[in-house]
C-alpha cells in the first residue's frame, strides 16, 4: 500500500531519505542494497547528499538511494552473531537450536571454544566489564552466525534484554528468560547493532561461513563457502592425540564427572544431508536433534565445528574411515557439515548403541560417520582438531610446535 500510494504522487527524484527518521538504519548495512551491481561489488560505495532536484552521479560514484526501488526490492539476507555463554552450553544448546529454526533462522557458521581474554574483550568493547570478561573465558561457549532477512533486529529481539528476572516479572517470551538465570549468567550474548555484529563475525570466523555467498557478503569481504583451514591432510606427521592423566577442570554446566580409566573421547562427522531443513515441514534439520539427543545421553562436547570440505579433504576423511569407495564425495562436498569431539564413559560404544536402528535416529545412520576404536578415534580427533577444550581427557598436540 505504501508503494503504491507513494508512486502515485511522487517521482522517484522528488524522493529523499531522512536517516535522523529512521531508527532501525543501524541494523541495517550502511550501503544501499537495492542498488547493488555486480561489476561495483568489493568497491568501496561512498554516499553524497543531493539537493532536491539534484540526480545521483555515477560517475564520480556517488549514490543517492532510491525510495522507489527500495520499497520494491526483495529484502536482503543478512548474517548476525550470537555467542552460547558457557552456563548454556551443556544445558539448553539442542533447545535453543530448536528455537533458532522456529524463528527461520539459519546456522551457518557454529564452533565449540574455549576463549581467551583477549578475544572477549575485544568482543565486549568495554574494559570495565572484568566480570562478564571472566565469567565468558571460564568455560567453551558456542559460537554462531545466524542469517535470515533482517536478521540483526530480529535476533535482538528474541533474545530479549539484559536481564531475564525482569522479562519473567512481565510475563515477556524471549530466549533468555528460558535460558538465562541473572545478568551475568544470561544464557546469551549477541551484537547491539549490524556493523558492531559484522566485527564480530570477522573476529570469530575470519575465514568466512558455510553458506553461499550474496552481494552483502561479499561487499562486506566474508568468504563463502568458507575453505576449512584447521583440517590438516598431513596429520599424522603434524599432529598426536595423547591421553591427559587428569582433565585440566570441569566445564560450567557439565552434567557429572568422568571416571578416570573408562572415559573414552571419540568423533563423530554428521554429513550435510542431516543440516538441510526438512521439506514441507516447520522442524529444525536433523542434526538439531541429534546434537540434543547427545546432550542428554550425558555426552560432554570437547571440540565441535561447522565446516564444508573441498574434494580432497572428503577424499581423505574417506580414506580414515576406510569406506573402500568415494562414492560418497560429491555429497560430502555438497554443502556444510558438522564434527564433534565427544566425551563419555566408553563413549565408542555408548554412541554406536545410541545411533543404532533401535533409536530414533537409526534413519540416519548412513550420515553419520564415527570412530569404531581409540585408533581411529584418535585419528580422526588429528584430522580435525588442533586442540580440545582443557576439560578433554585426550588432547591434540602439534609435532611441529618448536616450543614443545
Amino acid at each position: 500500500m505504501a508503494y503504491r500510494l507513494t508512486t502515485i504522487f511522487f517521482f522517484d527524484n522528488e524522493l529523499f531519505a531522512d536517516d535522523a527518521s529512521r531508527p532501525l538504519l543501524k541494523f541495517l548495512p550502511s550501503f544501499n542494497t537495492s542498488r547493488l551491481r555486480s561489476e561495483h561489488l568489493g568497491d568501496k560505495i561512498k554516499s553524497s547528499k543531493s539537493s532536491r532536484h539534484s540526480q545521483p552521479s555515477e560517475e564520480f560514484g556517488l549514490w543517492q538511494e532510491s525510495i522507489v526501488k527500495t520499497l520494491s526490492a526483495e529484502p536482503q539476507l543478512l548474517t548476525a552473531f550470537l555467542l552460547v555463554k558457557p552456563d548454556a552450553v551443556y544445558r539448553h544448546a539442542g533447545s535453543l537450536l530448536k528455537h533458532i529454526y522456529q524463528e527461520n533462522f539459519t546456522v551457518v557458521a557454529m564452533r565449540l571454544e574455549l576463549l581467551d581474554a583477549e578475544m572477549v574483550q575485544a568482543m565486549l568493547r568495554d574494559f570495565s566489564k572484568q566480570t562478564d570478561a571472566d565469567y565468558l573465558c571460564s568455560g567453551p561457549c558456542i559460537l554462531l552466525v545466524l542469517q535470515r532477512k533482517n536478521a540483526v533486529k530480529k535476533l535482538l529481539d528474541v533474545v530479549g534484554p539484559t536481564d531475564p528476572r525482569e522479562t519473567r516479572k512481565q510475563g515477556t517470551y524471549c530466549w533468555r528468560t528460558l535460558f538465562g538465570i541473572d545478568c551475568l549468567a544470561n544464557g546469551l550474548h549477541c551484537s547491539c547493532d549490524y556493523k558492531q555484529s559484522v566485527e564480530d563475525q570477522k573476529l570469530f570466523f575470519p575465514e568466512g561461513f558455510c553458506c553461499q555467498t550474496n552481494p552483502v557478503l561479499q561487499l562486506e569481504q566474508i568468504k563463502c563457502p568458507a575453505v576449512d583451514e584447521i583440517l590438516d591432510l598431513n596429520h599424522q606427521k603434524n599432529r598426536k592425540a595423547t591421553s591427559s592423566e587428569r582433565a585440566a577442570s570441569t566445564p560450567v554446566g557439565a552434567l557429572r564427572s568422568p571416571i578416570l580409566g573408562l572415559t573414552e573421547t571419540t568423533c563423530v562427522f554428521l554429513a550435510p544431508r542431516l543440516l538441510k531443513p526438512v521439506l514441507r515441514s516447520p522442524k529444525a534439520p536433523p542434526y538439531v536433534e541429534i546434537i540434543d539427543l547427545l546432550l542428554q545421553s550425558e555426552f560432554e562436547m570437547v571440540g565441535g565445528r561447522m565446516l564444508w570440505f573441498t574434494q580432497t579433504q572428503a577424499e581423505h576423511f574417506l580414506k580414515l574411515m576406510k569406506t573402500g569407495s568415494f562414492d560418497m564425495v560429491s555429497h560430502l562436498i555438497s554443502g556444510p557439515s558438522i564434527v564433534f569431539a565427544l566425551q563419555k564413559d566408553v563413549a565408542i560404544l555408548a554412541f554406536k548403541e545410541l545411533i543404532s536402528r533401535r533409536s530414533p535416529f537409526g534413519c540416519y545412520e548412513s550420515d553419520i560417520f564415527f570412530a569404531k576404536d581409540l585408533a581411529q578415534a584418535g585419528e580422526l580427533l588429528t584430522f580435525f582438531f588442533r586442540k580440545l577444550s582443557p576439560s578433554s581427557l585426550a588432547q591434540v598436540v602439534s609435532l611441529t610446535d618448536k616450543n614443545i
